[in-house]
C-alpha cells in the first residue's frame, strides 16, 4: 500500500492557505521551513535571555537562506 495522499494546500502565516501543487516538493518543503522559521523567531522571547541570544542569529541565517530560496523558485510565492 502507498502513502497516505498529502494535500497540495498549506497554511500560510496569516491562517491563509497557498496552493503549491503537488509537483513542487521543493517548493513545498521551504514554504514548511518558512513557517517553522517564523514560528522559531517568535518563540525566540519565551526562552531563557541566554537561550534566545544563542539561538537568535541562527534562526537568523536559516531563515533568510530559506526565504532567498523560496524567492529563487518562485518569487510570486509569498506568504501572508
Amino acid at each position: 500500500m502507498g502513502a497516505p495522499a498529502r494535500s497540495t494546500h498549506k497554511r500560510g502565516l496569516g491562517g491563509g492557505l497557498a496552493n503549491v501543487g503537488g509537483d513542487e516538493p521543493r517548493l513545498k518543503a521551504l514554504i514548511r521551513m518558512e513557517v517553522a522559521c517564523q514560528l522559531a523567531l517568535e518563540s525566540l522571547p519565551e526562552l531563557p535571555r541566554e537561550t534566545e541570544n544563542r539561538l537568535r542569529e541562527p534562526i537568523q541565517i536559516l531563515c533568510d537562506v530559506t526565504r532567498s530560496e523560496l524567492d529563487r523558485l518562485r518569487p510570486s510565492a509569498k506568504l501572508s
